[in-house]
């Protein structure tokens, strides 16, 4: 970048030096910050959130769930779908049933497990995430930039193609079924 002297002659400057120190070490912590965020990531010890069936065990590990019932009801579903390949048929079959299925919810204390009929996007996410195959994945979802009124604006929420995940390490911890079961559904869906 180059800028005029008091003088009108030509300078180079680089942008970050006109950011005061202050904004220079807050930008290196927060480049750092993010890097360290991928290094967890590469590992398989990056936990923004934990699905329904498992805990969180240490800082960087996961668990099924010690509750049966919360293990039982994840096993039904996949069962079901194994029986009726089909995500709209297994949400009917669990609602005509009264079947409810955890999901994590947040109380006083902290996260917690809540019990509720499924609804049809908590079923299709159940078959479609791969930490029910024991799989760690990161960077699933891409987020795009749009122009709106003139102004960018981030939309995520795009799934990417699988290939295309920042990480996948597959046998990270146990899984309420197999990876190759896992592909098969994905296929049939």
């Amino acid at each position: 970048m180059s800028a005029k002297g008091p003088k009108g002659e030509e300078l180079n400057v680089s942008k970050s030096s006109l950011l005061c120190p202050v904004e220079r070490t807050s930008m290196r912590r927060v480049a750092t910050s993010h890097e360290a965020l991928k290094q967890m990531a590469r590992r398989g010890a990056l936990f923004l959130g934990v699905a329904a069936g498992y805990v969180k065990t240490g800082r960087d590990r996961i668990e099924k769930d010690p509750d049966r019932r919360v293990q039982d009801a994840l096993r039904l579903v996949f069962a079901k779908f194994s029986e009726f390949q089909s995500v709209r048929q297994v949400h009917v079959w669990l609602r005509d049933e009264g079947i409810e299925l955890p999901a994590k919810s947040h109380d006083e204390k902290g996260r917690c497990t809540v019990w509720k009929l499924p609804l049809y996007n908590t079923v299709h996410n159940i078959l479609t995430n791969p930490v029910y195959a024991g799989a760690y994945a990161f960077g699933r979802i891409a987020q795009k930039t749009r122009i709106v009124d003139g102004r960018a604006r981030k939309v995520s929420g795009f799934k990417k193609p699988r290939e295309e995940w920042n990480v996948l390490l597959r046998d990270n911890h146990p899984g309420y079924i197999s990876w190759e079961q896992f592909q098969e559904n994905r296929h049939i869906l």
